[in-house]
């Protein structure tokens, strides 16, 4: 919502002229106002009381000081003085910058095995609970989980970025862990004509590949005889491509080795993988404002739309093993330790030694040699947001404020995904001794021979999904001269947002295979598909930085032309024989029962509608009588939330016929083959459990000094489940382990593992809750000069947790039930966060007058949580997919117990320049992933980027910048027992990226 700190200056010139002494010292009160900086959160009227336009580090960290000893609650900010941008390439980047806050360096928590070079989970205080918001309303998409990504947001469009740790009664809510408020700029920001433009280049030195960049911005205010007008609009586009490069590491298990161990069996990994992903995105972003304030200002009216368009398209060739962790392939049985080993023993007697390095042969496979998966994969996601918003102010009186505010959100999202793999077999070397060059070489001298090769599988997945949210709101504040309580607000608020998903399965197939039904020799290898243009070498070129892949480092995959559509894949595979398998994969658009110009089956479709009441009552008070001048607020929050879901489950596609045959030993049941009919239920509606609470909250500031000031900020908060989660709907799939005689490779025998629904949703999913209590000391000695220590504490009741829980579940088509194990998100338990912040900058003058132009900010955040996650023992008789390596007792996820920044920087007003480090501990990225079915951790990880520019005048400003200059080795880990100990999973190295700009003001 929209109240803006500029336009509530006059009243702010009337509140002091009742103050007896001032709160600020004036050099920071002129701070407060960052040149065309957006306004706060919608009802937070603590405004500054001039406005002054400053420019570049030292300026903007003053005004960002300033912001935040003025705050009605705990409070950090990062201001963005010049017209460009903020002082990072991304809002996610900039954020990490924050005091208490870390960034993810992947895709998805849930997807660790992709590395996302830009960052993108962002977590406050360890936690990931953190509400979104466009100019203090809801930040909205139609993501599949309905949240915004921080990354697809053109950063040039954000004047300034607020994170509120803890709560009052007027911000909305749904941020346990805290708000994150991006604001746009405003033709009222500052007065007159203003206009400014940007170009950038970018180079990544893996990608090979130099990226422009584009934003502009024009802005001007009339004076009418109708009163003051102004507009304002500024554009961005810009076009960002980087690679990955991925060593990983597959689950451990034990393995005997002679000569080695301390009485506890040694554990070995069972395969390897290496990938090489391309990034490519582009981002377009626009945002508009249109304001009018009448001749007495008592009448302001903003108009504004934002429109964000994000593109990532990225494509990757991996290698890795085509066992699931929880089957007979996956285990050591099958492989045999040359006799290169080297292993890692721990002091402990009661903890395994660790393969190092070593050779890993095939052992007991039929094939003699380890089988892998060469696999090619493009995606692209599509995401738009468009966002109008119209916020009335009324003024009748010097004492008392209207605000009428509505917005409306209308977003898409897309997403087409394409893989095929291909297999070939393979010992190999592996050496993990040194953790920042990891080593894999492929034994197998024929790799770089086509014929080595056969199309095995492919899969392909789409979504096209859109929603919208309408938002009403309704303030009004009144304030008192000359009286202990300063003012009283009150407010109401509603919303209604709903996310239309067409998601299809991740539709798996098997294409040709040793164990087909018409036998050996039915297999596409690859030289018969060069012809096609279906296949084509790859090399990994310079992997980890040219430390990775030794000796065979070139690859036969799917072509990218083969990938560029399903239909294309198709009816290359059939002019080809390469659809051997019986039941083989067949594109989604062609699967019987879709809805016909679709690719979704009618069960494929889930609607999520979600509604929110709000009433708020803040009390403000403070005192500047007494020893003590003190400031507050005391308020209630309403919150009623009601959700309805639609859909429906999914089946799995039925069985290939040389898999039923009765006479393979094993065999399949019957009633399991019956089970498996491809087709979804009927559409049903749940209503979920209303949820509705009043949230209170109370915030203290105590000017101890001039300089010094205590706060206390005790508030309830609520998150409230992502629409992904509390989705009517699962995908079933089933798990089956093919046996096959060791001469002929001819199935013998078939083991069906259980059905599972990974991802599966959860309607009655309730709001966590949580309780948070801030205590700060704030030392502002300078402008730029500040000393703060935070200790902070959050209990969480109702704690969201991925648990594995095995339910029956009947398909309609035939009356058959089934046990599944279905992995949801549910209300796990509680949890308690805990630990303190400690943040200071400052100019270095004061050492010696040298110095004055260089400065220094730093901050270390220390976190400490656990949690009570609800978690049962399984039972003995559930499927393995259940009872592999679910542990309980495990952190919480994203939480770092250490972190750390540090900015050094020199900034004379013509030149300025800056080095920012960041660093995280190890911290929990998931606690069973879905393809390791095992709690995957970040490792340590730290970034050091830089920055530099140079005003030629008063218009023209050249500058560089320059990220990862360390060249960091990104490293996940893979938890091995309920004891805790880990095993390496991955590593991975992005670009370093050198960039020049230019930039124009007038």
């Amino acid at each position: 919502m929209s109240n803006y700190k500029k336009q509530d200056y006059d009243k702010q010139q009337k509140t002091n002229k009742t103050q007896s002494a001032p709160l600020f010292k004036k050099s920071l009160l002129a701070m407060c106002i960052v040149a065309l900086n957006a306004p706060v959160y919608a009802q937070n009227t603590e405004p500054p009381v001039e406005e002054v336009v400053v420019y570049g580090i030292k300026q903007s960290l003053e005004s960002a000081q300033a912001i935040k000893r003025n705050s009605a609650t705990v409070t950090d900010v990062i201001t963005a003085s010049d017209i460009g941008a903020l002082p990072d390439k991304s809002v996610v980047e900039a954020l990490q910058r924050v005091p208490g806050v870390a960034i993810e360096r992947f895709e998805a928590s849930d997807d660790p095995d992709h590395f996302s070079v830009e960052g993108g989970n962002v977590t406050i205080r360890g936690l990931n609970r953190v509400r979104a918001e466009f100019n203090g309303r809801d930040a909205f998409s139609a993501g599949a989980d309905g949240g915004m990504s921080f990354s697809d947001i053109p950063p040039e469009l954000v004047g300034s970025v607020e994170v509120a740790k803890n709560q009052t009664a007027d911000l909305i809510e749904g941020g346990i862990a805290g708000t994150i408020n991006l604001n746009t700029r405003k033709p009222f920001d500052k007065d007159g004509f203003t206009a400014g433009v940007t170009v950038k280049g970018s180079y990544g030195d893996l990608i090979e590949d130099v990226n422009p960049s584009i934003s502009g911005i024009v802005s001007n205010v009339w004076d009418t005889d109708l009163g003051k007008v102004g507009a304002l609009f500024s554009v961005s586009a810009s076009n960002f491509t980087s690679r990955g490069d991925g060593i990983g590491i597959y689950n451990y298990y034990e393995k005997d080795a002679p000569d080695v161990g301390n009485g506890v069996t040694p554990i070995v990994p069972n395969a390897a993988s290496a990938r090489q992903q391309f990034n490519d995105r582009d981002r377009l972003g626009f945002a508009g404002s249109l304001q009018w304030a009448n001749p007495s200002d008592t009448v302001l009216a903003t108009l504004e739309f934002i429109r964000s368009d994000s593109t990532v398209a990225w494509n990757e060739r991996f290698i890795e093993s085509p066992a699931q962790p929880f089957t007979g392939d996956a285990g050591t049985d099958r492989i045999t330790l040359g006799d290169d080993y080297t292993f890692a023993c721990p002091a402990s007697d009661a903890t395994p030694c660790q393969f190092r390095s070593g050779t890993l042969l095939g052992g007991t496979y039929p094939w003699g040699n380890v089988p892998y998966v060469a696999g090619a994969r493009a995606r692209e996601d599509e995401r738009v947001i468009n966002d109008w918003s119209f916020n009335l102010k009324l003024s009748p009186s010097d004492n008392l404020t209207l605000w009428a505010d509505v917005q409306y959100v209308k977003a898409e999202n897309s997403i087409k995904d394409n893989t095929a793999h291909g297999k070939f077999f393979s010992d190999i070397y592996l050496d993990i001794r040194d953790e920042d060059n990891p080593k894999l070489e492929f034994l197998n001298d024929n790799v770089a021979n086509p014929e080595s090769y056969f199309m095995r599988s492919a899969m392909d997945h789409i979504s096209e999904n859109e929603g919208d949210e309408l938002a009403l709101q309704l303030d009004a504040e009144y304030t008192f001269d000359d009286q202990w309580i300063t003012g009283v607000k009150t407010g109401l608020r509603f919303s209604n947002r709903e996310v239309t998903v067409r998601e299809t399965i991740w539709n798996w197939g098997g294409l040709t295979e040793t164990w087909s039904s018409q036998g050996e020799g039915s297999e596409a290898f690859y030289d018969g598909l060069l012809d096609a243009g279906m296949v084509e070498q790859f090399t990994f070129d310079s992997h980890l930085s040219g430390n990775a892949l030794k000796g065979n480092n070139t690859f036969w995959f799917p072509s990218e032309s083969f990938l560029s559509s399903t239909e294309n894949m198709y009816q290359k595979l059939v002019a080809n024989d390469g659809r051997t398998v019986d039941g083989a994969w067949v594109p989604l658009h062609r699967r019987a029962g879709v809805i016909p110009g679709t690719s979704f089956l009618p069960s494929e479709i889930y609607v999520t509608e979600e509604d929110r009441y709000a009433a708020y009552v803040r009390v403000d008070f403070g005192s500047e009588d007494g020893a003590l001048r003190y400031s507050g607020n005391v308020g209630l929050r309403y919150v009623t939330y009601e959700l309805a879901s639609t859909g429906a489950s999914n089946f799995p596609n039925p069985v290939g016929a040389e898999l039923q045959n009765p006479g393979l030993d094993p065999s399949l049941p019957q009633d399991v083959i019956d089970y498996q009919t491809g087709d979804g239920t009927l559409a049903t509606t749940i209503r979920g459990k209303k949820f509705d609470k009043v949230l209170p909250s109370f915030n203290l500031k105590v000017e101890l000094t001039d300089d010094l000031l205590a706060r206390l900020a005790v508030s309830e908060a609520i998150y409230l489940p992502e629409l992904n989660a509390v989705r009517n709907q699962r995908n079933i799939s089933s798990v089956m382990t093919v046996l096959n005689d060791p001469d002929s490779n001819a199935v013998t025998g078939v083991i069906h593992e259980g059905f599972y629904a990974n991802g599966a949703g959860n309607p009655y999913l309730q709001p966590e809750e949580a309780v948070n209590v801030d205590l700060a000391l704030e030392w502002y000695f300078d402008d730029l000069g500040s000393l703060t220590l935070t200790l902070f504490n959050k209990d969480v009741d109702g704690y969201f947790r991925q648990a594995t829980e095995t339910e029956l579940v009947t398909n309609p088509e035939n009356g058959i039930t089934q046990e599944v194990s279905s992995t949801r998100t549910i209300n796990g338990g509680s949890a308690e966060i805990r630990g303190y912040e400690l943040a200071g900058q400052t100019g270095l003058g004061f050492i010696h007058e040298s110095l004055t132009d260089f400065g220094i900010q730093a901050s270390y955040t220390y976190i400490d949580g656990d949690a009570d996650d609800g978690s049962s023992e399984f039972d003995p008789t559930d499927s393995p997919e259940d009872t592999f390596r679910n542990f309980t007792g495990l952190p919480l996820e994203g939480l770092s117990q250490d972190n750390y920044n540090l900015v050094v920087f020199y900034d004379n007003g013509t030149f300025q320049t800056r080095f920012a480090y960041s660093w995280r501990s190890r911290y929990l990225l998931n606690s069973r992933d879905v393809i390791a079915f095992s709690p995957i951790y970040g490792e340590a990880t730290g970034q050091l980027d830089w920055s530099a520019s140079y005003s030629l005048n008063d218009t023209i400003k050249i500058g560089l910048e320059a990220n990862n200059l360390l060249d960091e080795v990104t490293r996940t880990s893979i938890q091995y027992n309920q004891e805790g100990v880990r095993t390496p999973r991955s590593y991975f190295v992005n670009d370093r990226r050198v960039g020049l700009f230019i930039q124009a003001t007038f």
